[in-house]
């Protein structure tokens, strides 16, 4: 059974681009885009899921719901690197919430050289809310991994066939989402995990639909 505990408001927030690399000492700008519900709100922007070492700033943290406002990003040279998922979230006066989604690639360290590589077929999918969306997942380089994820959608759980796999296997990752989450596009991290800690990873964008009943 799946448990909500998302309080969404008539609004809806919404990212672009999607994914967006930085590396050492660079910056990069996320254009974050609001659209208005039924009555005029002002809302208030946050950012989480960055990884330390990576500093955000919006141009305008306090806007009025239809608004646009501009997401900075500058990366230092200790930021920890690979890909994360990073949620934008508005939240009105009355602390109903509307989230939008991008992945953050940080540019691997030299220490991950060797590290698994992740290829993913199809990169990208669609589902209604409340049904499920999968892809297959190839691992070459890096010996017995450990296949991970992160980003899912809110309300959402991942399933792995198998979980581990070795050098040039496959597996099956089914995503469910739940009746309730919001409609949107999620960039989804799969991760693969060797037994010294290196990983490597790619980018599955899951667009989910609104219910239907």
């Amino acid at each position: 059974m799946f448990e909500s505990r998302v309080r969404s408001g008539d609004f809806a927030v919404s990212a672009e681009p999607l994914s967006v690399r930085l590396g050492a000492d660079n910056d990069a700008t996320v254009v974050v885009r609001t659209r208005c519900g039924a009555r005029p709100q002002s809302v208030a922007m946050s950012v989480s899921g960055l990884p330390s070492g990576v500093a955000a700033r919006f141009d305008q943290p306090l806007l009025t719901a239809g608004g646009v406002t501009r997401l900075s990003l500058a990366c230092a040279d200790r930021a920890f690197r690979g890909i994360h998922p990073v949620t934008v979230t508005a939240t009105n006066p009355a602390g109903e919430i509307a989230s939008g989604y991008f992945s953050l690639t940080v540019d691997p360290r030299e220490d991950q050289a060797g590290a698994a590589r992740v290829w993913l077929n199809p990169t990208i999918e669609t589902a209604q809310a409340g049904f499920l969306a999968q892809t297959r997942v190839t691992v070459t380089g890096g010996g017995a991994v450990r296949l991970g994820i992160r980003g899912e959608p809110p309300g959402a759980r991942a399933t792995f066939s198998p979980t581990v796999v070795y050098e040039g296997g496959q597996a099956i990752v089914w995503i469910f989402t739940a009746p309730d989450t919001p409609p949107g596009r999620y960039p989804v991290t799969i991760t693969a995990t060797d037994a010294r800690g290196r990983a490597g990873a790619a980018v599955f964008t899951l667009a989910v639909n609104r219910w239907k009943d």
